[in-house]
């Protein structure tokens, strides 16, 4: 006969961890993300992954590197902001 797992197996055990573990060691099992973001940025990086392998057709062979190099440029491409005649003209000079 089988004994039956309890809902709550994990949380006791984690509880149990809580009471024995130092303080110290606890710390440092905390969960944080990747490159000290946010959860909520991390989760926007993530969005932004399952896009480009949404959009990027399997047989394009591009590198990330060019991936990259494409979101840049539209990125830039799309928020320049637009240069003043007379700024060019004072840069010439």
């Amino acid at each position: 006969m089988r004994a039956a797992k309890h809902p709550y197996a994990a949380d006791a055990a984690a509880s149990l961890g809580v009471a024995i573990l130092p303080r110290d060691v606890l710390v440092s099992v905390e969960q944080t993300m990747p490159g000290g973001l946010d959860p909520q940025d991390w989760g926007l990086l993530l969005q932004v992954l399952d896009l480009i392998k949404a959009n990027v057709p399997a047989d394009a062979n591009a590198s990330p590197g060019e991936v990259f190099a494409i979101i840049e440029s539209t990125l830039r491409e799309r928020y320049a902001k637009p240069i003043e005649a007379a700024s060019v003209a004072s840069a010439r000079g």
